[in-house]
């Protein structure tokens, strides 16, 4: 059997795009879940690569919302994943571009 190579991971349920988005929005009631810390989604990721997956998409909810995103991509990067980010891009500024860029292997918005 085939192992999955590819998981879009939901690293935060939070979105900045409201209410423009909310109607297809995944995260219907992102108040009501809790943003793991990095490290159990360093963990999850571990877990992941040692099951075969060999793409993450990081997103969510609004993906750079998560304070702790460089970290995560540069973790899922050094790990050996390809790494996607899907992203509404409102927060992209300059020096929080710089902090993720060297991590992505392409950005989805």
């Amino acid at each position: 059997m085939n192992a999955i190579e590819y998981v879009s991971f939901r690293v935060v349920e939070e979105c900045n795009a409201e209410p423009a988005c909310k109607a297809r929005c995944l995260s219907q009631e992102p108040e009501l879940m809790e943003t793991a810390p990095f490290s159990q989604v360093a963990q999850i990721l571990d877990a992941l690569w040692e099951s075969g997956v060999r793409k993450v998409n990081l997103m969510g909810g609004e993906p750079t919302l998560h304070a702790e995103l460089p970290q995560i991509a540069r973790h899922a990067k050094t790990a050996g994943f390809e790494v996607i980010l899907s992203t509404n891009a409102i927060d992209f500024t300059p020096s929080r571009l710089a902090q993720i860029v060297p991590y992505l292997d392409w950005v989805s918005l």
